[in-house]
């Protein structure tokens, strides 16, 4: 199992294919063979394994990446902060800001106004999304690794 990726740490290995199959399965999606008590119990292992270093470890961001994340997040409240204060403004400042040339009513100011403030929730959100994957993608390397780690230690204690 040192080898063997997170995402199917979760799910039953086929003894006969080797490939890996739901463990809501009775036989192998891919080969169609019935399941081993073996693999069941292999799998049960692999589980419990995970739950514990998930206990062990409740945080799985290395350094390097909590201050990514950190930087983004504060990003993220700086950028919707400028974009908010930017559509606000542009509300009370209507052609003045274009040389008086150009008038805006009140209806289209108002339709501005939202506009750009719907614009700035969908940064928001898009900042926080990418903020969230990275993270995400940060602790699944993590705990694959951690993962890996304990096999290595359970194999050498054999």
């Amino acid at each position: 199992m040192a080898n063997l990726d997170l995402q199917f740490a979760i799910m039953i290995e086929c003894s006969n294919c080797g490939r890996f199959t739901s463990p809501n399965e009775d036989y192998c999606e891919y080969c169609h063979e019935k399941i081993t008590q073996e693999a069941i119990e292999k799998y049960e292992e692999r589980k419990k394994n995970i739950v514990e270093i998930e206990q062990k470890n409740t945080e799985f961001l290395d350094t390097k990446s909590k201050n990514i994340v950190d930087f983004f997040s504060i990003f993220n409240i700086i950028l919707i902060v400028i974009n908010v204060i930017g559509a606000i403004s542009f509300f009370f400042v209507t052609g003045e800001l274009f040389g008086g040339y150009v008038e805006f009513s009140l209806s289209m100011r108002l339709t501005i106004l939202v506009l750009s403030l719907g614009y700035t929730l969908f940064l928001y959100m898009a900042v926080e999304m990418g903020v969230k994957h990275f993270s995400n993608v940060a602790e699944i390397k993590e705990m694959k690794f951690q993962s890996l780690i304990h096999d290595e230690n359970e194999q050498s204690s054999k």
